[in-house]
């Protein structure tokens, strides 16, 4: 002991010595450490060890304790006394591994080798335990400590309390086995997906094609039964493809009424091939006239995958029961926190199986617990189980005790609109066709060949589209003539939640019907239910593709106001003032059209109008400014909606900033208008052919322009035509002054007038015109500019003379009429 106590107070000279070589500033530190360097050894000694919170020891060559300091009882729960002479293994939290630590550590220190590094510090991790039996974690560095002689002494050691960072590297592993199982989990899911996605969509051919040879066939022909057969095994093949979704997790929910009982009975025979021979099912099914709202693919989830829990619990047979019923439950019947008064379906599956102890019922709904090994389960199936449930409004009880079996009851909000009817007839029921046009964006081939041809047998008229790209081009080609559009939702290029938001910046109430069996990363739930569009899941048969075009159309139909409504507009270009006049005039509604802002002014400070349309590009005044103006009136005034002939994302912010409620494309779908006002939307009349083919004039395209009325196709024109001079002397003067500006405006305006009275070539050199113009300032090229404003003069001349010859270019047969010349 007195050599330990002689080897530190060197230790503490030599270091007070250095502390004395410090500036003539720190001369009273330096006294201090003189005094120091006198006081008594042993009592310095004692000063640092009982004002140390790590222990400090030691022990002999064998490891026994020789000394100890006082911390050790706040550490191992010993007093010094107690440990004295005492193996520093005495505490091990397994005693068994004692010696082996024991023979380790002698031989890493190299004790009662001839070879030993005297200077050499071991340090080590050992697991202890105290007398109440908590175990704790020392981190201990050993070295040996010698006489001033030279003499080995023992070992000097010091152990420092490392649980909390032991606790908090094992929590650290158990988070890294579940993001493993979580990255596993998710690879699954992903592969599942994929597969379930190429798997829907040959699905789709398979029973689609079948269904339509067996309708074709009206049960007379010898092949019917085996048409019949193929129908039923995709009936089954969808329910597999559902349980490989499960696993994707990335389903679209899609809520419709149901009923539990007949959806039970229809999952029967998917469910005894799950189960063995040793399990008998059995079901009492009391809830056939009490409907709920939901997705009935969901529920299936749940019960299947119930029914396999159930399964596992059951090695050596017994029975498996599903049974429902109607409940109503009130504050008394309200055992457990989840409940909640109401009326439900309670659908309960239950089982005579080893059931579950009162210990883990609580753990069971947590993600990646389970009861089964690695092997055999992920631990997600009852976190689905919930999270379903719960998302439908419902709860789920438990009632189970090991060695009596397990029932889950689920409770389900019961919806009363249902109630009425004894059984759910919307999928059995046949759906009905219709004239209208649908656009059909699907990029698997068999898919959109199917999907066409069974909504062609029904009647409609179908454009298809092979990709996102070009069901955007193709929409703007014939948006007057499309009724619906029915979009496949992963598709490259643009896919069909990206096409459904540009559809929208065009046409905000066109009926859009997204169609998929697999979402994959995007979750396009929350843009369909922000957008009202519909969904459509697959894989799907003719009917459920028939019903949803059907009741899609109708909805939106219907959701047509018939009431009377007031509306300004405001544009500087007077074709597209006319445009809009006519076609609003035609959905029953009073409209008030003015090229001047000042009077629009005067029109909202007299009136009050339901809606308000104002261009954006107007001078002196534009679009913007007149917002700001009309939304400073005193009173109230209906939504502004801003109409452009191109639209930025920088423009809409600055237009929505000043009031505008959107910004639309213009010119407007007549289904647009009809979605913003109401009224009557009766089509598109059916367009005739032209009376004369001329390159000057894109005929067909002016007419689709204007929903096929060629009267209006003639007054646009006319209108165009009775301007074009003042309108080509503008862009003259413009160009002559440099006023690149104004020249821009100009030319904007006249290539929109020229597009919507389809006059291509004269629209050809005015977008050429319009982008030189538009060059950054360094690019422009007053030489180019020029010789585009010659081709503009040369086209304005073509189509002059040839108007002249031609007052009424837009005038049609009727098939009347080309049969009286017959």
């Amino acid at each position: 002991m007195r050599a330990l106590i002689n080897a530190i107070a060197a230790r503490l000279s030599q270091i007070f010595r250095s502390r004395q070589d410090f500036t003539e500033s720190n001369k009273a530190s330096a006294a201090i450490t003189r005094q120091l360097h006198l006081a008594d050894r042993n009592q310095l000694f004692q000063l640092l060890v009982q004002n140390t919170s790590d222990l400090i020891f030691i022990t002999d060559l064998n490891l026994n304790y020789l000394y100890c300091s006082p911390s050790a009882a706040k550490i191992t729960g010993y007093d010094a006394t107690e440990l004295q002479d005492r193996s520093i293994f005495h505490n091990l939290y397994k005693d068994n591994s004692a010696s082996g630590q024991r023979s380790e550590l002698i031989h890493r220190l190299g004790i009662y080798r001839s070879d030993v590094d005297y200077d050499a510090t071991l340090e080590k991790e050992l697991h202890f335990t105290r007398p109440n039996g908590e175990s704790y974690w020392l981190e201990i560095r050993f070295s040996y400590f010698r006489a001033p002689n030279g003499t080995v002494l023992g070992i000097a050691g010091s152990g420092r309390d490392i649980s909390e960072r032991k606790q908090a590297e094992e929590l650290s592993r158990e988070v890294s086995v579940q993001l493993r199982r979580a990255q596993k989990i998710d690879s699954i899911g992903q592969i599942a997906g994929g597969i379930a996605h190429d798997f829907n969509n040959m699905l789709i051919a398979i029973q689609g094609y079948s269904e339509l040879a067996a309708s074709e066939a009206n049960g007379l022909h010898p092949l019917d039964s085996y048409l019949n057969e193929i129908i039923r095994a995709s009936d089954r093949a969808k329910a597999l493809t559902t349980q490989l979704l499960s696993f994707s997790r990335n389903q679209i929910r899609e809520s419709k009424p149901f009923f539990i009982d007949k959806l039970i009975q229809g999952l029967q025979s998917l469910i005894v091939p799950l189960i063995p021979t040793t399990i008998t099912l059995q079901t009492s099914l009391k809830a056939a006239s009490f409907g709920i709202v939901g997705d009935p693919r969901q529920i299936e989830q749940v019960i299947v995958n119930l029914c396999l829990n159930a399964r596992d619990s059951m090695q050596r047979g017994g029975t498996l029961t599903i049974s429902t019923s109607s409940v109503i439950l009130d504050e008394s019947d309200l055992t457990d926190s989840d409940c909640r008064p109401g009326s439900y379906i309670r659908l309960t599956v239950s089982d005579t199986g080893t059931g579950i102890d009162h210990a883990l019922a609580d753990k069971i709904y947590e993600p990646f617990f389970s009861t089964k090994s690695e092997s055999q389960g992920t631990g997600l199936g009852l976190s689905i189980v919930r999270g379903i449930i719960e998302d439908h409004g419902g709860f789920i009880c438990l009632d189970t005790a090991p060695g009596s079996g397990t029932r889950f009851h689920l409770y389900i909000p019961a919806n009363p609109m249902l109630s009425c009817y004894g059984q759910d007839e919307t999928d059995t029921q046949l759906a009905t066709g219709g004239s209208e046009t649908l656009l059909v964006v699907e990029d698997e081939p068999q898919v959109r060949e199917f999907t066409a041809l069974a909504l062609r047998k029904a009647g409609y008229t179908v454009i298809t589209a092979i990709d996102g790209q070009q069901g955007w081009e193709t929409f703007m080609d014939h948006r007057q003539e499309i009724s619906l559009i029915l979009s496949d939702i992963m598709m490259a290029k643009i896919d069909g939640a990206q096409l459904l938001k540009m559809i929208r910046t065009v046409d905000p109430h066109l009926p859009v019907i997204l169609m998929s069996g697999y979402a994959g990363s995007q979750s396009p739930a929350k843009l369909l239910q922000e957008d009202g569009s519909y969904f459509l899941p697959k894989p799907f048969s003719s009917n459920e593709l028939l019903r949803k075009i059907r009741d899609s159309l109708d909805t939106t139909q219907a959701q047509v106001s018939r009431r009377q409504r007031s509306v300004l507009a405001v544009d500087d270009d007077e074709s597209m003032l006319q445009l809009l006049q006519l076609d609003i005039e035609e959905l029953g509604h009073r409209v008030i059209v003015t090229t001047d802002a000042d009077r629009a002014l005067h029109y909202c400070q007299e009136h009050h109008f339901d809606l308000i349309l104002i261009d954006l590009n107007m001078k002196p005044v534009s679009g913007v400014g007149l917002t700001r103006q009309i939304n400073s009136l005193a009173g109230s005034q209906g939504p502004i909606i801003g109409l452009t002939g191109y639209l930025n994302s920088q423009d809409e912010i600055v237009c929505l900033q000043a009031g505008m409620e959107k910004v639309l494309v213009k010119p407007l779908a007549f289904n647009t208008l009809a979605g913003l006002l109401g009224g009557d939307i009766s089509g598109p009349a059916p367009a005739a052919d032209p009376a004369v083919n001329h390159s000057v004039f894109d005929a067909l395209h002016a007419l689709r322009i204007v929903n096929g009325k060629a009267e209006i196709a003639g007054q646009l024109l006319s209108i165009l035509m009775g301007k074009l001079d003042q309108d080509i002397g503008r862009i003259t003067e413009s160009f002559r002054q440099g006023d690149m500006k104004e020249l821009k405006f100009q030319v904007h305006k006249l290539n929109g007038a020229s597009k919507y009275c389809g006059v291509p070539a004269l629209t050809q050199v005015l977008q050429h015109l319009e982008e030189e113009i538009s060059m950054d300032s360094n690019d422009v090229c007053a030489e180019a500019i020029a010789g585009w404003m010659d081709r503009l003069q040369t086209e304005v001349t073509r189509l002059q003379q040839f108007y002249a010859e031609n007052p009424a270019p837009f005038s049609v047969s009727t098939p009347q009429e080309i049969a009286s010349e017959a």
